[in-house]
């Protein structure tokens, strides 16, 4: 596998650059958006739902605040899982739950339970895919999870 910089990820630069086709992306947004409309209801309230169903299923979410900013001592942090930097906050957003799915993995792999790594990014009911760049960037974060073995996912429902 090669190295890349963080300022030479860009999905949509990549895509035209290989020639992949705007509904190949479509698909793939697809893969990790899940939306549903009808009625309206804010961000936490979904988000507070989804923990619960998640609950139920046995999965264990937690909340992920991200952001950055001066303490009290004058020192500056940042909080909030893939967000080491600006550069990497603004390429990648992570999810606003973070978590573990026990998956009972199947014979050939030992036959042990094991816990998936799991992103919930939760939206207002009448969210939409914009394609802008927080989009894009919470579209690159479930789309790395996914793509390395997680389970993420865009939801404006439980």
């Amino acid at each position: 596998m090669g190295t890349y910089k963080m300022d030479q990820l860009n999905l949509l630069a990549w895509a035209a650059k290989w020639q992949i086709p705007p509904a190949a992306l479509r698909e793939l947004a697809d893969m990790s958006i899940d939306v549903q409309h009808g009625g309206i209801k804010q961000e936490s309230q979904v988000q507070a739902e989804i923990r619960l169903a998640e609950a139920k299923k046995g999965n264990y979410y937690y909340r992920n605040n991200r952001g950055a900013g001066k303490l009290a001592n004058g020192s500056f942090v940042r909080w909030g899982l893939c967000n080491d930097s600006e550069r990497v906050g603004d390429r990648f957003k992570s999810g606003d739950l973070i978590g573990i799915e026990p998956t009972i993995v199947t014979p050939d792999m030992v036959g042990k339970t094991v816990g998936i790594f799991g992103s919930i990014e939760a939206k207002r009911s009448d969210w939409r895919f914009s394609g802008s760049k927080a989009d894009m960037a919470q579209l690159a974060w479930a789309t790395l999870v996914n793509n390395l073995g997680g389970r993420a996912r865009i939801v404006n429902h439980a």
